[in-house]
């Protein structure tokens, strides 16, 4: 049965912030999939690498299936992914196809969000990837818009040569504290999560945000190396375990601080 997911209009809000920040970004460097010469890529030839089969359409957006494609890049181009820079020759198109028209969609893989797709067509969105690293054999593949995702009938299948590497930038990681707030005879609990950065976030004119899973927090505060986010012991335990944790500016991951653990609280 069709999945439908529910998350908070933050997340819609940042993705708006989209363009801005790329302006904000150094323009050498390529982050989280804002590439020049996107236009080429869309329509290029590529080598499949998997698909999927199914031909019923499932829930209100009648959605069927995906297909993953690798394309040769031109020239090589510099990415920076969790935090590390490299160079990629190589780019994933991920087309999913569906019974009609695909409005004003977002696409998540897992935690991973891919804010600016297009429309190859009028039943399809799809969207580059590049940087394998964030695919997972078994991955969740989700389209929405507005408040509501709907997941496709089928996980994303990898062959055994794309590895998931996570690996944590030196320094950076998270720790868990619960915060008790007594009034009078009245407490309450709450949990704070610690980030701790090995380089200096860059200096971007607009707010930085947590990501943890599928969920934005805007109420962020720190500085330099060291930024915290308090949240209620509710919204805590609605974090998935193992989540993805990221400090972003919108959709983009600025320092990625790996998963989240939720036995480490308080050690």
């Amino acid at each position: 049965m069709q999945k439908r997911r529910c998350i908070t209009t933050r997340i819609f809000a940042a993705v708006l912030f989209a363009t801005i920040i790329s302006a904000c970004l150094n323009p050498g460097d390529v982050m989280a999939q804002r590439q020049g010469g996107e236009i080429d890529l869309q329509k290029a030839g590529g080598r499949l690498i998997s698909e999927g089969r199914n031909t019923t359409p499932v829930g209100p957006r009648k959605l069927l299936s995906y297909k993953l494609e690798e394309i040769d890049l031109p020239q090589p181009k510099q990415i920076t992914a969790n935090g590390r820079k490299r160079s990629v020759t190589t780019v994933l198109r991920l087309s999913i196809n569906a019974e009609q028209h695909q409005p004003n969609s977002v696409i998540w893989i897992d935690d991973v969000l891919f804010p600016s797709p297009w429309e190859p067509d009028g039943s399809s969105v799809a969207t580059l990837i590049y940087d394998p690293s964030l695919l997972r054999d078994g991955a969740t593949i989700s389209v929405g818009s507005g408040d509501q995702l709907y997941d496709l009938p089928e996980p994303l299948k990898l062959p055994a040569r794309f590895t998931t590497n996570e690996g944590v930038e030196n320094g950076n990681r998270i720790a868990l504290r619960t915060l008790l707030r007594v009034n009078g005879t009245k407490y309450t609990r709450s949990i704070m999560i610690h980030a701790f950065i090995g380089q200096p976030l860059p200096a971007i004119n607009n707010r930085y945000s947590f990501q943890i899973g599928r969920k934005f927090f805007s109420r962020l505060i720190g500085n330099d190396k060291q930024y915290s986010i308090e949240m209620s012991l509710e919204e805590f335990n609605e974090l998935k375990d193992g989540a993805r944790v990221n400090i972003t500016v919108g959709p983009v991951v600025i320092a990625y601080l790996g998963r989240l653990d939720k036995k480490m609280l308080d050690k």
